[in-house]
């Protein structure tokens, strides 16, 4: 089945920022996919680029951000060519001395397929971003406390070895931070019948209207931030439903957050 095989890959490598492929479920199905990601990073990008050491979050000194997160995305198979979205997490962040923990925002969406054909998809998705209830002025803060809404445009292409699979999208906040241009390109490779290597490319680039003011500090969620981060991870068939994958992404360039690595574990089950 073409979905369980590359539809769900693109949520593989970014923590809290997960979302679909271009191919649909099929009517009635589930995909979950529960996962752990650790993000950290002693450095930070300026509002140059030029990276810096990224300092302590009270008084002085040099410190670690760390972000540990339980991340949950899920599919259902509304009809035929509706998908509805499910994201959410449960994050713990650290810097230097102080600490915050707690749900993230929740993601809902639903992906409409426009076309699909022998070895193409072509989807519209929109997704509703609703903050639950954190403090935006915590340190380090959780996430943005504002309503957000995205839109993407989704387009997968098969090979007889693999996929690409890619996004381009606009996530507009209300009021605070400033929008954000997001851009992802994944291809997947069979290196096997049950292994697959998944390189991806991200690029989230702050598109500088709003508020640029910094509300609560969390190095990791600027208010205008500019990030290009690539990464790849090793998928493990065990089934045409069940699949375990890991890896690891690498920062290329920013301005305004962090440069850290990130790793992250997780299953992949359609049913």
């Amino acid at each position: 089945m073409k979905t369980t095989l590359t539809a769900f890959a693109i949520v593989v490598l970014l923590a809290g920022r997960a979302f679909a492929g271009a191919w649909v479920q099929n009517e009635g199905g589930y995909f979950l996919d529960p996962a752990y990601y650790h993000y950290e990073t002693g450095h930070y990008w300026d509002n140059q680029g030029t990276k810096k050491p990224i300092g302590c979050s009270t008084g002085t000194g040099n410190c670690t951000f760390s972000k540990n997160e339980l991340n949950l995305y899920g599919e259902y198979g509304l009809t035929p060519a509706n998908t509805l979205t499910f994201q959410t997490a449960f994050d713990s962040l650290t810097w230097g001395n102080a600490s915050t923990s707690g749900l993230t925002d929740i993601k809902l969406g639903l992906i409409h397929n426009i076309e699909t054909d022998s070895s193409g998809s072509l989807s519209v998705q929109g997704v509703l971003i609703a903050p639950t209830g954190y403090s935006i002025s915590s340190t380090p803060r959780l996430g943005y406390d504002r309503l957000g809404v995205q839109a993407n445009m989704l387009y997968g292409r098969s090979f007889k070895n693999g996929f690409i699979d890619t996004l381009a999208g606009v996530r507009h906040y209300f009021g605070y931070p400033s929008d954000q241009l997001r851009l992802t390109a994944l291809l997947g490779y069979d290196l096997t019948s049950y292994l697959q290597l998944l390189p991806i490319l991200d690029v989230q680039w702050g598109l500088g209207n709003e508020s640029h003011e910094t509300i609560g500090q969390n190095p990791y969620l600027g208010a205008y931030y500019k990030l290009i981060q690539t990464g790849s991870s090793l998928r493990i068939k065990f089934s045409d439903g069940f699949s375990a994958v890991t890896g690891l992404t690498a920062p290329v360039w920013g301005r305004n957050t962090g440069g850290g690595f990130q790793y992250n574990a997780g299953i992949w089950y359609a049913f």
